[in-house]
């Protein structure tokens, strides 16, 4: 029989799930709707993009004519083909454009991981201060990508976080991943917006050059598989130099895994990062995903608390609904396509499923850049 201290010990730490629940949604989750960062005036600064591609000949072909004819004063693209088997190189030499500069690379230097040292290679050969990432899977939603990026940098901040979503297809499969994108987006976009920024995606990234040269986690970090991107941000960002950009024409939309091995495979690779996160971000991210544990509390509170205390469960069920809410509303902001049914679906599983991906990776082999190339 439950005795008296340990239902009030249970019911006591269910509160203070239920005030972390309440803090995340009110105090950082939900201002995302409405938030973006003040930009400044129309900014025209030099920007280096810089695509690192590895067996990438179709991509290339496809999405590299919308970099190309980017509407920006001064841009160049330098494509770091690394490795590659196939047509890249032909595919390369085929356009004709005064602002795209190819680096080959032929071997990886002992010790460093191919996709990094690319990344080191393209930025070294850029020739502007300002350095956009994107990947050759991604095409711009539209002609001003780089100049809302830009603005949103301005002269006062060395960091902007962008938004990749990935292309939709009426699949399953691709249900899942539009939702782990959007609870990813809507993470890193509402902790950066309330001064905590603690990651970017490297499909979208802006950030001056002295960010990637004086940071010692790339550095650290350069044997690494991922983490090209959010480890750098990781170690260097803040609330006084990290802009956010949510607006739909400086979106880069990007190409999915067309299967669940694909994807599960590459989001073991981008957890398995999150190790070398800083001690303040694993603390905030592991509260956050306590507080998203709403369904499997309400069940606690509803088997394992006399029927006076029983109550707190139709509030856990209050909350999650309101999340869900949110998360709609974000999911809109973002132009995404997910239903209210599909979100509230995925989101009962994701916690679990993100658990077991999580755990699985931090014990995972390196995996091959080759494999999984984003």
């Amino acid at each position: 029989m439950t005795t008296p201290l340990l239902v009030s010990l249970l019911f006591g730490f269910l509160v203070l799930l239920l005030g972390l629940q309440t803090f995340f949604q009110i105090c950082i989750l939900r201002p995302l709707i409405s938030a973006d960062s003040a930009k400044s005036k129309k900014v025209s600064e030099s920007v280096s993009i810089v695509i690192c591609a590895h067996n990438e000949a179709e991509n290339l072909k496809q999405f590299l004519p919308s970099i190309l004819k980017q509407d920006y004063p001064h841009f160049e693209v330098i494509v770091v083909n690394d490795r590659s088997k196939d047509n890249s190189i032909e595919i390369l030499e085929k356009f004709q454009s005064p602002n795209l500069t190819t680096v080959h690379i032929n071997e990886v230097p002992k010790g460093f991981n191919p996709k990094k040292y690319a990344l080191k290679e393209g930025i070294k050969k850029a020739q502007n201060d300002i350095i956009l990432l994107t990947d050759a899977d991604c095409r711009p939603n539209s002609p001003f990508w780089i100049q809302e990026i830009a603005n949103h940098l301005g002269t006062e901040k060395d960091i902007v976080l962008g938004y990749s979503p990935y292309l939709t297809t009426d699949t399953t499969v691709n249900t899942l991943i539009q939702f782990d994108t959007l609870y990813t987006a809507s993470l890193y976009f509402s902790f950066a917006n309330a001064g905590y920024p603690y990651m970017g995606v490297g499909r979208n990234l802006m950030y001056r050059r002295k960010i990637f040269e004086k940071n010692s986690a790339f550095e650290k970090y350069k044997n690494t598989t991922g983490g090209d991107d959010d480890l750098i941000i990781n170690a260097v960002a803040n609330q006084r130099n990290t802009s956010i950009c949510l607006h739909p024409n400086s979106f880069v939309a990007s190409v999915p895994k067309n299967t669940l091995k694909g994807w599960i495979t590459q989001k073991q690779r981008h957890l398995s990062v999150g190790k070398h996160y800083t001690t303040k971000t694993l603390l905030l991210l592991g509260l956050q995903s306590l507080s998203s544990l709403q369904i499997p509390l309400a069940i606690v509170a509803l088997a394992l608390l006399p029927y006076p205390f029983k109550g707190i469960s139709l509030l856990f069920l209050f909350s999650y609904f309101y999340r869900i809410s949110l998360l709609k509303q974000i999911n809109n902001r973002l132009k995404g396509t997910l239903s209210w049914g599909s979100i509230f679906l995925c989101d009962i599983f994701y916690p679990l499923g993100q658990f077991s991906l999580g755990f699985l990776s931090f014990f995972k082999r390196r995996i091959r850049w080759e494999q999984n190339q984003q």
